[in-house]
């Protein structure tokens, strides 16, 4: 799904780079990118203002233009120090007016399902994938000699054993079943 109209851009479209995923892609909204506005190592070159000006923007060869996805068209425009709040720093009252204003603040069950699903599974980054043998003995390592963070605790669970009834999990005492 192409967000514009390309002919006030270029000519010949079909010819524009990844012209046809983007015709074809019904779930993402795509961009067209001036390769004129950055450098080959991602500095800005000159600003979309700048082509106007120099007439430049439009009815340019295909060669100059490439669709981009509108996520990766944004971040290649605004990441690192092309971003207005790279390098500053947020106040403390700000940071406070924010921390006030997500206080109690609770997402809804909805909310907290469509997380749920968001990552689980094959869509967890994690998925399939196991810590190697020397990260855990590393981690073992760092923990010896640390006193035990539960030693002194109760464990509510203990003598319980659970079952699933309708995907929950219900706790019982061993001996009452």
């Amino acid at each position: 799904m192409i967000s514009k109209s390309i002919s006030i851009f270029c000519d010949t479209p079909e010819k524009i780079e990844n012209y046809q995923e983007a015709i074809n892609d019904t779930t993402e909204v795509w961009d067209l990118h001036h390769r004129l506005e950055l450098t080959l190592d991602g500095e800005p070159a000159l600003r979309r203002d700048d082509l106007k000006r120099m007439g430049m923007y439009y009815h340019r060869p295909y060669f100059e233009l490439i669709f981009l996805k509108k996520k990766d068209h944004y971040n290649l425009h605004s990441a690192g120090h092309k971003n207005p709040m790279f390098g500053h720093k947020q106040t403390p009252e700000a940071i406070e007016r924010t921390r006030k204003a997500n206080l109690g603040r609770k997402d809804s069950p909805e909310t907290i399902e469509k997380k749920r699903k968001a990552s689980t599974g094959e869509k967890n980054g994690f998925y399939g994938k196991h810590h190697t043998d020397e990260k855990r003995a590393y981690w073992s390592q760092i923990r010896k000699g640390r006193p035990n963070p539960n030693k002194g605790k109760s464990n509510r669970f203990k003598g319980m054993k659970w079952k699933l009834v309708d995907g929950k999990r219900i706790w019982y005492k061993e001996d009452a079943c």
